[in-house]
């Protein structure tokens, strides 16, 4: 088993051009969260980045980057309907357990840099990979 915390604040991030991320600004909008050009950077590199590794480990059944970020990245921020807004604006420890391939946590982290967000998971492939997106 295995844990850490991510902190998304100050990270470089690829200059690769981002996917259309309007479905997941706007639906991220209608739950409340305003995602900066930063977070949505984030979310096209993290998207990417599941996909490679998808395609040797097998990481979700979702292949298509568009459905990638409705299913995995949006669907991962509408936990916070049920958060109360001391809670959005502040800066909790989230705690992950059973992380997988990282979601709700690395969203959540991208979502909201001032949370402090621990993964824990205990397959070494979904390890491996929440490693390098943390990073």
């Amino acid at each position: 088993m295995c844990w850490w915390t991510i902190s998304t604040t100050n990270k470089n991030v690829s200059a690769e051009p981002p996917l259309d991320t309007t479905p997941l600004r706007e639906g991220a909008a209608s739950l409340g969260i305003a995602l900066d050009d930063a977070a949505l950077t984030r979310f096209s590199a993290l998207t990417r980045l599941l996909l490679e590794w998808n395609a040797r480990f097998n990481l979700t059944a979702i292949t298509d980057p568009a459905a990638v970020l409705t299913r995995h990245m949006l669907d991962s921020l509408t936990c916070v309907v049920a958060l109360d807004t001391a809670v959005l604006t502040g800066s909790p420890r989230v705690v992950d357990v059973g992380s997988g391939a990282g979601f709700p946590g690395l969203p959540l982290a991208i979502a909201f840099p001032r949370w402090q967000v621990t993964l824990l998971e205990a397959t070494e492939k979904k390890v491996g990979f929440q490693r390098e997106a943390a990073s």
